[in-house]
């Protein structure tokens, strides 16, 4: 098994009584979905074509965001839904569907505070870190900055429910309908029928077709997301009729590693990292977020090197995806700029004349010619650098859903017996990467999930 992926999901035995729900797919949304609808009282079935190792979840970095949270309070960190839904209206340009950013920071915490409880893991605020885009402080960690973990804490609580029957390595073909009503799936040539369905198949980022028609951006970049993740359940919703909105919206990285191909978790950029072409000049604003940054970065012949401190990598330690590129050999250190400069084939003079130029807009000197407005500080040895190149780690358009997480059809009135969550369901971000800011996709995932799994559980 990879390191970091969640333990494999328990297989059982199609429960004896017909399942109430039944949920497709054992990532953030549908793991979250089986608990709610279970805690409602209701018999789940929950499929998973895999072993519940290979989703988003499992491989992300665990950060959620959430407003208003508790856990935000205890640190003294003042912030609300409505300032939220103001940083999510700045970001998308108002191209945000309306119904899921209302839903998502509405009820963030209460998804947070019920995976908490269910997991029986503690909850903890980034409070020293505010994300680019964020008016504050809202990333949360459950399970140690680390995606797999909390995929692991969230697969044991399913274990330990005996209302949901786990289903694993068996894939599901299609969904059932009749009289414009879900009844169930197909599953392995088999039908399963239930009232309720929650789709949370994932997004279309492993279907290369979909990507260069809704993306073409990113056609040939690196794909970091689930392999699951081919828009199979955007496309059984939409041949009932169901339309789609922000098919060009999709979490990207600015900084994935060419070495192991992994991620520095949101972005040492977010502390003050710069980044530099094969000539040793910057580029672009660095502060604009590691989903922004991605179309930059793919513009770049030859990639990029993003160059930090010592302290700004001692600072991202906690962070599993970065300890694991460190782990990987990713991040190197050097001692002065000519060394840094040969390792990454830079022209020694003008990387120099690059760091110099920085360092003087970082003190205030003169404004920065990207329009940067966050610093860390100067850059000066010992230095940290990492060869990077543009990803795609999800998608973040698809289906549309009303207030209680109905899937809704093609006249705009929900499809009976259908709810969506996660990846295949429209997120945060509008039509275009930039809207996307650190933490949104599990907050999307979770709180929809939550939503779905107790609609379809008659709540």
């Amino acid at each position: 098994m990879p390191a970091g992926c969640a333990e494999p999901l328990p297989k059982r035995a199609i429960a004896p009584m017909p399942p109430d729900v039944i949920v497709v797919g054992a990532g953030a949304a549908g793991l979250v979905a089986a608990l709610a609808a279970a805690r409602a009282g209701a018999r789940v079935a929950l499929f998973d074509r895999d072993d519940g190792t290979g989703s988003n979840l499992a491989v992300s970095g665990g950060l959620i965001a959430a407003a208003g949270t508790p856990w935000q309070a205890d640190a003294g960190i003042a912030d609300s839904a409505e300032i939220w839904l103001s940083d999510i209206a700045r970001a998308t340009k108002g191209g945000q569907d309306p119904m899921v950013a209302r839903l998502v920071t509405a009820h963030a915490s209460d998804a947070l505070s019920l995976i908490a409880e269910a997991a029986g893991q503690t909850v903890r605020v980034i409070d020293d870190i505010v994300f680019p885009g964020h008016g504050a402080a809202r990333l949360h960690d459950i399970g140690g900055h680390d995606g797999g973990a909390l995929a692991r804490a969230l697969l044991q609580a399913v274990r330990a429910i005996p209302a949901i029957a786990c289903h694993r390595a068996v894939p599901v073909d299609g969904l059932l309908a009749a009289d414009g009503a879900v009844t169930g799936i197909r599953c392995a040539g088999d039908a399963v029928e239930a009232p309720a369905t929650v789709l949370a198949t994932g997004g279309f980022g492993a279907d290369p077709a979909m990507v260069r028609a809704h993306m073409p951006e990113l056609a040939e970049a690196l794909y970091i997301g689930s392999a699951h993740s081919d828009g199979a359940g955007i496309g059984w919703a939409r041949a009932l009729g169901a339309p789609v909105r922000d098919m060009g919206g999709y979490q990207g990285h600015g900084h994935a590693t060419r070495i192991g191909n992994g991620r520095l978790g949101a972005g040492v950029t977010s502390v003050g990292a710069i980044l530099v072409d094969p000539g040793g000049r910057r580029f672009v604003n660095e502060d604009i977020g590691p989903s922004g940054l991605a179309g930059h970065v793919a513009r770049c012949a030859g990639g990029a090197v993003e160059i930090f401190t010592e302290a700004m990598h001692r600072s991202f330690l906690r962070f599993a995806s970065y300890d694991d590129a460190v782990r990987a050999g990713a991040v190197r250190r050097f001692d002065d700029v000519q060394a840094l400069a040969h390792a990454f084939a830079l022209p020694a003079g003008a990387l120099a004349e690059t760091l110099a130029d920085y360092n003087a807009v970082a003190s205030g000197a003169r404004p920065d010619p990207f329009g940067r407005q966050s610093f860390g500080g100067p850059l000066a040895p010992p230095l940290r650098a990492v060869s990077v190149t543009a990803a795609l780690v999800h998608t973040q358009g698809g289906l549309r859903i009303d207030a209680n997480a109905a899937v809704l059809g093609a006249d705009g009135t929900p499809i009976r017996g259908l709810y969506g969550a996660g990846g295949c369901v429209v997120g945060l971000t509008g039509n275009a990467p930039d809207g996307y800011l650190p933490g949104h996709g599990l907050a999307q995932s979770m709180t929809l999930g939550m939503l779905a799994g107790r609609s379809a559980a008659g709540c």
